[in-house]
């Protein structure tokens, strides 16, 4: 089917919406990996779902097992300093694990659970490049354990987006502009290359990186600036700016800008069609005729999009058919992410 007219509205019964409902069977045991902020949004999205149990957690740092337990304080379950000690300190195995770590991190935790049999889900980015991407692709029956989390891929305006660009004529251009309000000062470890493997394209880039592969594929070209002359929290080669031009043999163009520093955090997007054009926020976005005049809403305001994304994980882990699909998906977002690299200036 195709839309006949570019002032022609996509059919309201196209829309698509996803409830978090339980399922009919005993709730699965997990374990949360990693304390800190996103980790303990786990935590919370696991006590609160249907059809989870919280089990344990761990994380090295004294600290973060502290407020932990002052987040949870009528939550009883173990919690340890490492992978192996929770696990080996849980009377029964678990079903699933969430990991939420620095990015360097991962590795280590990633080949343990596989080599332990255990579902888990973990934070982005798969890896720090695209070679730590293909060596952790090389670990045994990891398609069947590792799920890599992209909250947004399970939005009511990702949904209908994709459904969007299935039924309109092709888009002629895009640009995506995502800051964060953050000073220099409290960038943290995301200045640290070595952990962090760069910085706004991989940490920040991915979630809008992942958008641009899904909507539009893999472009033809890349063009990259990098500005690292801010110095963030004293590194000189973390990444204060980037701006990519992105092309395709179709005709298609897109401009993406990138900044962890901002008075302000912003995202916002705009996707240009014969006639009409899609504007948008994160979670957010309407339909617009030519003249500006809205004809139908994209997505939710409030929307819980780790509970939807723990649902959708626990269905496949039930399921048992493994996520061979979404790493070659998130391998694609790895490459996409190493052509901007590569195609950068030489300094």
């Amino acid at each position: 089917m195709q839309v006949s007219s570019p002032h022609e509205s996509l059919p309201r019964s196209a829309l698509t919406t996803e409830v978090v409902t339980a399922s009919h069977e005993q709730p699965l045991r997990g374990v949360v990996i990693g304390l800190g902020h996103q980790g303990l949004k786990h935590a919370q999205t696991i006590l609160a779902h249907p059809d989870a149990i919280l089990a344990g957690a761990a994380d090295p740092g004294e600290q973060a097992q502290a407020l932990f337990g002052q987040s949870f304080p009528e939550t009883s379950v173990p919690v340890s300093a490492d992978v192996s000690s929770l696990l080996e300190a849980l009377d029964e195995p678990p079903d699933f694990a969430v990991v939420a770590v620095t990015h360097d991190a991962y590795p280590d935790i990633i080949k343990e659970l596989c080599h332990r049999g255990l579902p888990f889900l973990k934070e982005k980015p798969f890896a720090r490049n695209l070679a730590e991407a293909d060596e952790l692709l090389g670990i045994t029956s990891i398609a069947q354990y590792c799920y890599t989390a992209t909250q947004r891929s399970h939005s009511q305006l990702e949904r209908n987006m994709n459904k969007l660009l299935e039924l309109a004529p092709e888009p002629t251009y895009f640009r995506y502009i995502y800051t964060l309000g953050r000073s220099a000062a409290n960038i943290g470890w995301r200045s640290d290359l070595a952990r962090a493997g760069g910085g706004s394209l991989l940490d920040m880039g991915y979630h809008v990186l992942a958008r641009v592969y899904d909507w539009f594929g893999q472009p033809d070209s890349v063009q990259t600036v990098l500005g690292v002359h801010g110095k963030i929290a004293g590194s000189a080669d973390a990444e204060d700016l980037v701006s990519l031009l992105l092309s395709y043999d179709s005709g298609l163009y897109g401009w993406v800008v990138l900044s962890p520093t901002s008075t302000q955090k912003e995202e916002s997007f705009l996707i240009s069609f014969p006639g009409t054009f899609v504007a948008g926020t994160a979670n957010q976005a309407a339909h617009y005729t030519e003249h500006g005049h809205p004809v139908y809403t994209l997505g939710a305001a409030e929307e819980d999009l780790t509970a939807s994304q723990l649902t959708h994980f626990l269905q496949k882990v039930r399921s048992g058919e493994g996520f061979a699909e979404d790493q070659q998906r998130q391998r694609a977002i790895m490459a996409l992410i190493e052509k901007c690299y590569q195609s950068r200036p030489k300094r």
